[in-house]
């Protein structure tokens, strides 16, 4: 069955996309499991500098589930680019990146080191 659209002028194999956080690097994702399921694959939020992320405690029960707050943990947009980005090419999907930053400057910085 062909599940294949476009947007914003991508082409997707499917309509599904997972969601920034929900599969780490992606890499890291791709060695325990298929992304071909996904017509794309937006990779954790990276900043334009290493970020610790919020102290510990990160997670708490909440009755039947649990809440989480991790604060953004990051290596940076250089070390991200290259640590993780050279392997992008090598995985069975579509690979965005999500940015973060504190302001307008910030989120530029990282966009034009993706770019």
């Amino acid at each position: 069955m062909n599940m294949a659209v476009e947007l914003g002028g991508n082409e997707l194999r499917s309509p599904l996309i997972a969601a920034s956080g929900t599969v780490g690097s992606v890499v890291e994702f791709a060695e325990v499991a298929s992304l071909r399921p996904y017509g794309a694959a937006v990779a954790k939020s990276v900043a334009p500098v290493a970020w610790d992320g919020r102290k510990p405690p990160r997670m708490a029960p909440a009755g039947a589930s649990m809440l989480n707050g991790i604060g953004i943990q990051n290596p940076g947009v250089e070390a991200w680019l290259q640590e993780f980005a050279p392997s992008f090419a090598d995985l069975d999907v579509e690979v965005w990146a999500s940015a973060v930053g504190h302001t307008v400057a910030e989120f530029a910085r990282v966009a034009a080191a993706i770019d």
